[in-house]
């Protein structure tokens, strides 16, 4: 599946994921697919990079993010990480949750400051590191490569 490059951005992954807000002949950019594949992508990276397997993941209160998180942590757990979903959380919150409660990785859906139809991905390495810049293009890579980590054993998921 294609996926749109420019969604990856300095700080981190936004855009339109409602598809009654695209102009006529597009679609959306963040779908539950394009989700997974970030999914399975983030553990891939989290894993080379930082040896990671914990990951905290949330999301705000926008009206795509369930089904958005649901298939991020599908890709995730797929790829073998521990996953614990925080439920509704702002980035803060997030970020306090790694570095409290001793997390590898975390990721929030979120779209920050943007419009109701927009919504994306902050994801951060141990210590609330912003996983940002180059890194975010090393999971553009890993898709359009398809260069995922094999892994044979799933990972979990607790609330």
């Amino acid at each position: 599946m294609p996926i749109n490059s420019l969604i990856f951005r300095a700080y981190d992954i936004r855009g339109i994921a409602d598809p009654k807000f695209c102009p006529p002949g597009t679609v959306s950019d963040l779908t539950e697919e394009s989700v997974y594949l970030i999914g399975k992508a983030t553990a891939t990276h989290l894993k080379q990079k930082y040896q990671a397997v914990t990951i905290a993941v949330g999301m705000d209160n926008r009206l795509t993010g369930p089904s958005l998180k649901a298939a991020y942590i599908k890709g995730l757990v797929e790829m073998g990480m521990e996953v614990t979903d925080i439920g509704i959380s702002t980035s803060p919150m997030l970020y306090w949750a790694v570095c409290a409660l001793k997390f590898d990785a975390g990721a929030n859906i979120t779209a920050s400051h943007n419009p109701k139809e927009y919504n994306g991905i902050k994801i951060v390495s141990k210590n609330a590191h912003s996983v940002c810049g180059p890194e975010l293009q090393e999971l553009v890579k890993i898709i359009e490569n398809n260069s995922y980590l094999k892994n044979d054993k799933p990972g979990s998921i607790k609330s």
